[in-house]
């Protein structure tokens, strides 16, 4: 990829992090963006439909640094903690709550679908697959909840553990 567009998203990404701690998503504009990056709109169309699409690509990227560990995936059943462990600490990368700020439901929603997509559902027995979205969606949404009601994560991901052996 040449330099200057890769300077150039460069430029666009850190304006819009930098506009979007400040502002809500519905509230940012492409000529703000391309005022502050010293860019045309012209150039920001070239590569964005809107600041919705770019928000979106970023979240995307984003999501994609923090990949799963695919090998721990399998794990799932049979070695739950493993599973657990690896999945990468979300909560922890700045950008991504910078991006997902005042939308966490809409990233939760993002974590769960790539967890599904770990698996081929349609070769899973359906009680497999019962247990698959009762774990994803329920250990997703506990670790959500009880968080914020002051219990650690790591006292939160062993109950959930436990509790996966027994299915």
């Amino acid at each position: 990829m040449d330099a200057r567009i890769i300077k150039t998203k460069k430029a666009i990404k850190e304006v819009f992090l930098e506009l979007r701690k400040k502002q809500s998503l519905e509230k940012i504009k492409v000529k703000e963006i391309c005022e502050i990056a010293i860019i045309n709109k012209a150039t920001f169309y070239k590569y964005y439909q809107d600041v919705f699409d770019l928000s979106d690509k970023l979240e995307n990227e984003c999501l994609d640094r923090c990949q799963l560990d695919v090998e721990s995936s399998s794990a799932l059943f049979s070695d739950p903690m493993a599973f657990i462990k690896g999945v990468p600490a979300f909560e922890s990368n700045e950008d991504l709550k910078i991006l997902f700020r005042g939308r966490e439901n809409l990233l939760i929603e993002k974590i769960k679908a790539r967890l599904f997509s770990l698996y081929e559902t349609d070769k899973l027995s359906t009680t497999e697959r019962i247990k698959l979205y009762f774990i994803v969606n329920g250990g997703m949404d506990t670790l959500q909840q009880l968080t914020t009601k002051g219990i650690s994560k790591e006292e939160i991901e062993a109950v959930i553990a436990e509790l996966i052996l027994k299915l």
